[in-house]
């Protein structure tokens, strides 16, 4: 299969390296990735660029990248910013494939530095040549012991290669997850730092180390992303290969909220968006440092739990308690043993309290094999996905340590499939062969476990495709705000289906709507730029006669030219009434991601409940039938205290139509959200009560 990235290869695993501002001073940036290659031991081709050394670091040095004599994969920039673009495009004319720019000075610096960097991501688009940076701290693959990084890091723990592989928009931030992974004993084969991003981003820098044969698990950083088509394809890479994504993503404020136009946009944020893309795309979301590379080596056993259960043991009933409330917090179930398991266990600890957790006292200080024989007997009766034994301060006391770590490695031994966690106070590592996992207290085992079975669960799902077809025939007009009634009227091409109602121009005709309706009725104001028409007195409900509406249709014209006297009036919706319950369906167009459908309970209160779940679109059946199940308020829709049940499969082709629709739209959307949508009782349907809908200016 062709890997997708290949041509990323000269970057990030390149053959020859230039270093233009090489310096001979192996402690300054143009000096620092030359001393480090050459400590390595780069097997491919080296040439230092100085126009005023003919020798540097005991490499012979090349007044410029025209003399160099072969083919360069990479050239490293290490320069003034003034002097950046004119040493590219030197490179570019001499055929170099890809440069990493360490040079500072670019967007990150003001208006001078950002025009700086177009030129620069200008002449990449013109050559073809590809640019990590400017503004960074470069990269390395200890794998290949190519350094053309600048990281302090390497010098002090230069990595010897390894199949874990990190990403990270920061440079330092990169240097010190690296000194920390060494720490930790994790093998670090990657650190690709990606500065400014003129050209390649972090996303690129996913996919290529999720196509990489020698990396296992990727560790990414993120502050934001430029194309989330990118950040997209190199998780979805990440997750068909079955290689583990753990991220930081920092930036969870959303000020912009703050200025939204219609609940969807108050609802929605860039953060809950790249949520969204973590969760859809099998990433996950680390809190901080020390759990992300607690999860890599809990990943780097190489076991990942077959179910979300576990199984708990203790030697103290109170922090088995803890354990519990941290596990079903983390979404693991803790079935109990089974009744011959416990039955054997009181028969070796009489006083044992053999539930889950399973406490087997502090029986242990008289005889550690009560540990052993009590945890066979627990792994052998049930499939546990994962198991967290306690042993806390036992577990480094002189006359224990070594018999309890024997015990955890027998254990281990027994059931090499089972992923085994211990929490103790013992700072002897166990046996690497053992593959036993052991953590300082229980939130940080417990949070490593959870993220082991969410990575076994997002192995089996299916990644959507990234650009299904859109339905052009459902496409709106650019540059417009649709009133109410025409927004419905292309709901109703989508299959969306809408109340009984006529569209009248004036107050005159109102009666005979009515009357044609039948019933009460609901009266609503007409206009583009009335977004919540209720608040300037434009909606009635309940109207009993027509004549009655008619009235009041002159009242409510009256009332909403006072309240908003700009505003357009196109006319009069008159409806039939319509009982059910209320949802809210609303599609947020993300810059970066596309549009966002969002759920939630419909009516004035949606901001109050935030009560919404979200996905990209366009959402299938199966993700729309389990969006409805995550609102904390499915009950109503699921005959809630002896009410008729809600038609849910109505509901359900509600949001397929829509995010159809928005899917269709995802380059003009601007605002559009549907509420309310009324469910009704099973079989009787859903239908959209209001619509808003309005495009951006074309492109």
């Amino acid at each position: 299969m062709t890997r997708q990235t290949a041509h990323l290869d000269c970057m990030f695993a390149p053959s020859s390296i230039a270093v233009i501002g090489a310096s001979s001073d192996p402690a300054r940036i143009g000096g620092r990735p030359i001393a480090y290659m050459l400590r390595a031991g780069f097997p491919g081709a080296l040439y230092p660029i100085n126009p005023e050394r003919s020798e540097v670091q005991g490499l012979r040095s090349y007044r410029s990248i025209d003399e160099v004599p072969g083919p360069v994969d990479l050239a490293v920039i290490a320069v003034k910013a003034d002097a950046v673009l004119d040493s590219a495009r030197t490179c570019a004319a001499r055929g170099v494939r890809c440069l990493v720019v360490f040079s500072a000075g670019f967007a990150e610096s003001g208006t001078e530095g950002r025009e700086k960097q177009r030129l620069l991501t200008e002449l990449g688009t013109q050559t073809g040549m590809r640019i990590n940076g400017p503004n960074s701290l470069g990269l390395f693959n200890a794998n290949t012991r190519a350094f053309p990084t600048f990281s302090v890091s390497v010098e002090h723990c230069m990595p010897r290669g390894g199949r874990v592989g990190i990403a990270s928009q920061s440079g330092g931030y990169g240097g010190y997850v690296l000194k920390l992974a060494d720490e930790r004993g994790l093998d670090i084969g990657n650190l690709i730092t990606t500065g400014n991003e003129c050209d390649v981003e972090i996303g690129e820098a996913i996919h290529w180390l999720a196509e990489d044969p020698g990396t296992d698990i990727i560790l990414a950083y993120m502050e934001g992303c430029r194309t989330g088509a990118k950040l997209m394809a190199g998780l979805g890479a990440a997750r068909r290969a079955g290689k583990p994504v753990v991220v930081i993503k920092v930036g969870r404020t959303e000020v912009g909220a703050k200025a939204a136009a219609s609940h969807t946009a108050a609802l929605v944020g860039s953060d809950h968006t790249f949520e969204l893309v973590f969760r859809e795309y099998g990433a996950y979301r680390a809190q901080h440092t020390q759990e992300m590379l607690d999860i890599a080596c809990a990943l780097k056993t190489g076991k990942l739990p077959p179910n979300r259960s576990i199984g708990l043991v203790t030697v103290s009933g109170g922090i088995g308690v803890h354990m519990s409330d941290l596990a079903a917090q983390a979404g693991l179930t803790l079935p109990p043993l089974t009744a011959a398991a416990a039955e054997q266990i009181r028969a070796i600890v009489p006083f044992a309290a053999t539930g889950n957790p399973l406490d087997v006292t502090g029986q242990v200080a008289n005889d550690p094999q009560v540990l052993q024989r009590s945890l066979e007997i627990m792994l052998r009766s049930s499939n546990y996905g994962s198991t967290l034994v306690f042993l806390g301060h036992a577990g480094s006391v002189p006359s224990l340590e070594a018999r309890l770590n024997a015990a955890m490695e027998h254990v281990a031994a027994a059931f090499p499939d089972r992923l085994i966690a211990c929490c103790t106070t013992s700072k002897i590592p166990l046996s690497p062969e053992a593959r036993v996992l052991q953590f300082p207290d229980p939130p940080r085992a417990i949070s490593a476990l959870a993220a082991c079975a969410h990575f076994a669960e997002a192995r089996w799902k299916q990644v959507a495709p990234l650009f299904p077809a859109g339905d052009v025939t459902l496409r709106a007009d650019w540059s417009r705000r649709y009133n109410e009634y025409e927004a419905k009227e292309l709901l109703k091409c989508a299959g969306v289906a809408v109340p009984l109602e006529y569209f009248v121009r004036d107050a005159q005709e109102v009666p005979a709507a009515a009357a044609a309706v039948g019933g009460p009725v609901a009266l609503k104001i007409v206009s583009p730029d009335l977004l919540h028409k209720s608040d300037v007195g434009g909606v009635a409900l309940g109207i009993s006669s027509p004549t009655r509406a008619g009235e009041i249709a002159g009242e409510m014209l009256h009332a909403v030219s006072k309240a908003a006297p700009t505003a357009r009036i196109d006319g009069f919706l008159v409806s039939e009434m319509v009982n059910g319950v209320e949802c809210l369906i609303g599609v947020h167009p993300d810059p970066v991601f596309g549009p966002v459908l969002v759920l939630g309970a419909g009516g004035i209160a949606v901001e109050l409940l935030q009560d919404v779940t979200r996905r990209l679109v366009p959402v299938g059946p199966e993700e729309a039938d389990a969006m409805i199940r995550e609102l904390r308020t499915f009950a109503l829709l699921d005959g809630y205290r002896g009410k008729p049940k809600a038609d849910l499969a109505a509901l359900g082709q509600a949001i397929v139509r829509i995010s159809e629709l928005a899917y269709a739209n995802a380059d003009r959307i601007e605002v559009f959200e549907v509420n309310p949508l009324i469910v009704r009782a099973a079989g009787e349907g859903a239908v959209a009560l209001d619509c808003v809908l309005t495009t951006r200016a074309p492109p």
